[in-house]
């Protein structure tokens, strides 16, 4: 049993081992078996071994056919591209063109000589507008600044479609000024929007011409005189105060603040000016005026007129007016008594206070303000203003400043001398207009209210500026009745700065409305 259990193993083994080393042999057994055909031969085995390079031919035709079809479809791609490019770039040139032309339009009409120099052209286009004559453009090295500012701009967008144009313009910015300023604009163009963006621009300070002079805007064009530029210093001592959140620490830092000369730097534009202040204690360093402010002391051709609008109402041409003004008030009396008389009336009148009565009146002189009256200066203490020095002057006019504005709030444009005495150092030194008369009533030495009336009637005319004192009590019962005969006669009642229309200025006296003489 045992022997044969062996051989049982040793045939199980070798069927095994058969069926490990050809594993077809079943398969081919069993055909033999359903077919009875003989078992195939070593040359069957390679007939179908020769089937495998057709596959390989097969397989080398598809990768051979996908290669063209992928240059063919790269060649197809790279011709559509190129066509888009040239599309994309026919587009951008005939928009730089286009642009160019507007460009040279603006160029002609603002009637600047110049040649246009391309520097360079393609993607990124360089091209300035030079001038012709350097010495007929009023800007010094402009050609070179030019070709500066358009490196600039190209440098900034050098990976970029771009036109860069540099060009000098000019503009009429008033009657008789132009500008000219230098500029250079780089345009990007857009390939999505197929346009131009805004542009990117460098623009130098521009510089202001009067066509009066045919040279720089200087102070002394704008301003036309001396009169006019203390006049302007009256408007900048009120402005620091009405800008001051504690005007009363600086009131002496205005009033005693060096002038701006023609000397003063400034900075023009046609609608407002900028001035730089003299050293000062105010903490104040410049300060900015609309023409509006100072319109009676500058140039109206060189300024933009819409600027230049009244402040106030102009007077009727159909009407006749008078001023009534008082002079070396006021007083707790009879200043009072004739605030009430013009109340009644309804009466506007100037006082030219004294700036030592101020001082002892303040709330008189406030209620005189508060009324709607104008005060002016008469000086601090009276004296003849042509008999003493410049210091002794200003001492005087900056004394009675302080007084009315400490009262009032604001500080007085008009001054009337003691004894009408002015000259042109003392005029110079006080720093205000000169409001004289054309009616003398002599007040003072009638004393008799009839008396006054009588010289009124006989002297008054259109324009008139009528002298009486609110200091005398007698002067002060002639007013009801000049009032009345006024009126009666057609006469409207006026302040000295209405019946001027605000237009009086230093260096000036006024003896009526028509009446204007320089101080001499």
């Amino acid at each position: 049993m045992k022997k044969a259990s062996n051989v049982s193993n040793n045939s199980q083994h070798r069927e095994a081992t058969s069926e490990k080393q050809a594993p077809t042999s079943r398969v081919e057994s069993h055909q033999n078996q359903t077919t009875g055909t003989t078992r195939r031969t070593p040359s069957a085995n390679r007939q179908v071994s020769k089937k495998k390079p057709t596959h390989r031919k097969y397989l080398f035709s598809l990768m051979t056919l996908l290669t063209i079809v992928i240059i063919a479809t790269g060649g197809y791609i790279a011709f559509t591209l190129k066509q888009q490019e040239a599309l994309a770039r026919e587009k951008y040139e005939a928009a730089a063109q286009k642009l160019l032309a507007s460009i040279q339009e603006e160029q002609a009409k603002e009637g600047i000589p110049a040649k246009l120099e391309t520097l360079s052209d393609g993607d990124k286009k360089e091209l300035i507008f030079r001038p012709k004559e350097e010495n007929a453009i009023p800007v010094k090295d402009a050609s070179k600044k030019l070709s500066t500012m358009a490196n600039k701009l190209c440098k900034k967008h050098a990976d970029k479609e771009t036109v860069t144009i540099a060009r000098i313009q000019a503009q009429a910015v008033a009657s008789k000024v132009s500008t000219y300023s230098l500029k250079a604009d780089s345009y990007v163009w857009n390939r999505e929007t197929g346009r131009f963006e805004d542009a990117d621009s460098v623009v130098a300070d521009p510089i202001f011409i009067s066509e009066k002079t045919g040279n720089e805007l200087s102070l002394n064009d704008l301003v036309p005189d001396e009169g006019s530029l203390l006049g302007i210093q009256q408007v900048i001592q009120q402005k620091l105060l009405d800008q001051a959140k504690e005007p009363t620490k600086i009131i002496d830092a205005v009033l005693g603040m060096d002038r701006i000369t023609y000397d003063s730097k400034f900075t023009y534009d046609p609608e407002k000016i900028t001035l730089q202040l003299p050293q000062n204690q105010t903490g104040v360093a410049e300060i900015t005026l609309a023409y509006k402010e100072i319109a009676p002391f500058i140039d109206p051709e060189l300024v933009n007129a819409d600027q230049l609008k009244e402040q106030q109402a102009m007077l009727d041409e159909n009407k006749k007016y008078v001023a009534l003004t008082f002079d070396d008030g006021p007083n707790d009396t009879s200043t009072l008594d004739l605030l009430k008389i013009l109340k009644d009336n309804d009466v506007k009148a100037t006082f030219f206070e004294l700036g030592q009565m101020v001082d002892r009146y303040p709330e008189v002189a406030k209620k005189v303000h508060e009324e709607g009256h104008e005060i002016a200066s008469h000086s601090y203490s009276h004296p003849q203003l042509n008999t003493l020095s410049p210091e002794e002057v200003k001492a005087e006019i900056t004394k009675t400043d302080k007084a009315i504005y400490q009262a009032t709030g604001v500080l007085p444009k008009n001054l009337r001398p003691p004894y009408g005495a002015i000259d042109q150092q003392s005029a110079q030194a006080a720093g205000k207009s000169i409001i004289q008369w054309s009616v003398d009533t002599e007040d003072w030495k009638l004393k008799d209210p009839n008396k006054i009336l009588k010289v009124v009637q006989n002297n008054v005319y259109d324009g008139s500026i009528i002298l009486l004192h609110d200091i005398h009590p007698k002067s002060v019962q002639a007013v009801p009745a000049i009032i009345k005969a006024l009126k009666a006669q057609g006469y409207e009642f006026v302040t000295v700065d209405q019946l001027l229309n605000g237009s009086q200025k230093p260096m000036y006296q006024y003896f009526g409305a028509t009446d204007e003489r320089s101080v001499s």
